[in-house]
């Protein structure tokens, strides 16, 4: 659902940038967080192979999973926008997809962006993001 921009500069919002600030910058978070949608801490072995090498898998972990992507902590990172395909193991139970590269942090992991999903994998990915949510601590109201 895409939102409406927040009126920048133009003269019938009458202010100074500085002014507009926190609403820019607001923005700019409902605007990121919708990009990389819902991400949980997830802790799940994972291997990953570049498309069209399966026998040249890495093992590593994944430390955080939406329906969109993951983030895969490992030493060897793909390069940015490499295709790669996923495999996520938790509990005997598997997801495997279709990814790319979309964030590299040289020696520390990569980020990716699910491209094709299987329906039964996306089933699977539902509910780890289920289970995942439900374990989430809940924010207590502030004391007044």
């Amino acid at each position: 659902m895409p939102h409406d921009p927040p009126p920048l500069l133009d003269s019938s919002h009458p202010g100074s940038l500085n002014d507009k600030m926190p609403m820019l910058i607001a923005y700019a978070d409902v605007m990121e967080q919708e990009r990389r949608g819902l991400r949980l801490p997830f802790d799940a072995r994972t291997e990953f192979a570049r498309e069209g090498s399966p026998g040249k898998s890495v093992t590593a972990r994944v430390t955080d999973l939406s329906l969109n992507g993951c983030f895969i902590q490992t030493p060897f990172p793909s390069p940015l926008n490499a295709l790669i395909v996923v495999k996520i193991f938790q509990e005997g139970v598997y997801f495997e997809g279709k990814a790319r590269v979309v964030h590299v942090q040289e020696a520390s992991g990569m980020g990716v962006s699910f491209r094709e999903v299987k329906p039964h994998c996306q089933s699977v990915l539902q509910k780890w993001i289920l289970s995942a949510m439900r374990s989430q601590p809940r924010e207590s109201a502030p004391l007044d």
